[in-house]
């Protein structure tokens, strides 16, 4: 008799390119604006393209390119790395990294590790291993070198955050000494460094948490390369890592409240509280000090588990909605604002069977707008004015040496900026205000996006689109 091997369905599965694009301390806006439309522009002639979808957050751009089945892995992925040199010049000419290409395919395996420095060893050896195509890493931490301005010691020097930018784009080293001797200006022939004006130091930074039953830890996620044979690489791995994966999890999804004020991200450890430790944790997306992006639990267990889990997410104070999608509808306008009316009147027809809504939340953040007429009366440059005021949040700042970022804390009248007579107040050619600027941005192909993940059938789905007045489509989560 003979013994026919079911052929592998990995193999007959679109191609899933995935680009992604960074320009650091750029906000979510910008980076649709900068990097992914540009790209989406380019990307969307590539030969036998099914899908092209973006994530823009602040700093950085996922956009996710879908081949058809039909298409050579070799040959698609030729075709997006021509797109990609062809949409340079549209690109800004000062990004330090150019956007690159990576394959990803199935979800094959996940890892949780307590210790950075092993979760480090881990990643190195799956991403070395024949088959695998990415490894995301979530927990993990990076230094990010900052310079503290003294505002009060800069004024004295006769100096300005703008000089102390200057300074900064000329490191060729980003390290605590070559940042203190680094010169800002003179004084009597006598240079004035940097250690004289500001501190050194380093924040620490994590692109997510992930939190277990047991405190912080590390979450790494195993991807396969495109049309590779998935039951033989999940055995490869149970037999080059020590570690075990983790069981077959499911991913419910929880939506913050918008009411949330949640500063030191408690809101991973209230969730994981109201679960009790039941081999579950926690995944935020976002780095620490900005808005989460995502927020998930993973969690092993039947139905009965997650209908538990579910309810149990739900009363956490802080949150919105929760559970396990079903479906996903897809709406997409040009128009952002019609696209947050139709999303909220999706929602609510839908009701209680919402579990998360993406791409249409925003946030409140305090700006400085220049008088233009106030500050060529003083002789206060455009560019001194926008450095003293991105230090006041953060403004990142690249050399050849690395980024660091500069900061200040202090109000707008304790800042200064060169003036044509000396220095000139910032608060004397600027106004502080507070606009509300959207958290994240989805794209379908070069159009703002919103997903709504939802529980029911798909008829019921369906129905609810009438009358929307806006593009929508009901697919898998």
């Amino acid at each position: 008799m003979a013994c026919h091997r079911r052929p592998d369905p990995a193999l007959d599965r679109p191609l899933v390119l995935e680009v992604t694009a960074q320009r650091p301390g750029a906000s979510a806006a910008q980076v649709a604006r900068e990097l992914a439309t540009p790209l989406e522009r380019a990307l969307g002639k590539v030969p036998d393209l099914v899908r092209l979808s973006s994530v823009s957050v602040d700093g950085r751009a996922e956009i996710t390119v879908v081949i058809s089945a039909d298409a050579e892995v070799l040959i698609g992925s030729s075709d997006v790395q021509e797109a990609l040199a062809k949409a340079k010049p549209d690109l800004p000419a000062d990004l330090v990294t150019q956007p690159w290409l990576a394959k990803r395919g199935e979800l094959v395996a996940r890892y949780l590790v307590a210790d950075q420095a092993r979760a480090e060893q881990l990643v190195e050896h799956l991403a070395a291993t024949s088959g695998v195509a990415h490894v995301d890493e979530c927990g993990a931490r990076r230094a990010q070198p900052t310079i503290d301005v003294d505002p009060a010691a800069l004024a004295a020097a006769g100096e300005t955050v703008d000089d102390v930018v200057t300074a900064a784009r000329s490191l060729h080293a980003v390290t605590p000494d070559a940042l203190r001797a680094a010169a800002i200006g003179y004084a009597n022939g006598a240079p004035i460094r940097l250690g004289d004006v500001a501190r050194s130091g380093e924040l620490a930074l994590r692109d997510c948490r992930a939190l277990g039953p047991a405190g912080d830890a590390i979450a790494i996620e195993v991807y396969a390369q495109p049309r590779v044979p998935l039951d033989e690489l999940r055995a490869r791995l149970a037999r080059l890592t020590p570690e075990h994966p983790l069981a077959a999890m499911r991913e419910l999804l929880v939506e913050p409240s918008d009411s949330s004020d949640d500063p030191e991200r408690a809101l991973a450890a209230r969730l994981q509280g109201a679960l009790g430790g039941t081999g579950s944790f926690v995944v935020e997306d976002g780095e620490h000090d900005v808005a989460r992006t995502r927020v998930r639990v993973l969690l092993a267990g039947d139905d009965a588990a997650v209908a538990a889990a579910t309810a149990r997410l739900r009363a956490v104070p802080g949150v919105a909605a929760a559970g396990e999608p079903q479906l996903a509808i897809v709406l997409s306008s040009p128009d952002r604002a019609e696209l947050v009316r139709a999303t909220a009147a999706l929602r609510a027809r839908l009701g209680d069977s919402v579990v998360a809504v993406r791409g249409v939340a925003d946030r409140l953040i305090a700006e400085v707008t220049l008088d233009r007429a106030r500050a060529g009366e003083l002789g206060a440059s455009r560019e001194a004015v926008t450095a003293a005021a991105g230090a006041r949040t953060g403004l990142h700042v690249a050399s050849a040496g690395g980024d660091v970022v500069v900061r200040v804390d202090a109000p707008p009248d304790r800042i200064y900026v060169h003036g044509a007579s000396g220095l000139v107040p910032l608060a004397a050619v600027a106004a502080v205000t507070t606009r509300r600027e959207p958290l994240e941005i989805l794209h379908r192909g070069e159009f703002p996006a919103a997903l709504v993940y939802l529980r029911g059938d798909r008829a019921a789905a369906q129905r609810a689109l009438d009358g929307l007045g806006v593009h929508a489509t009901v697919e898998a989560p």
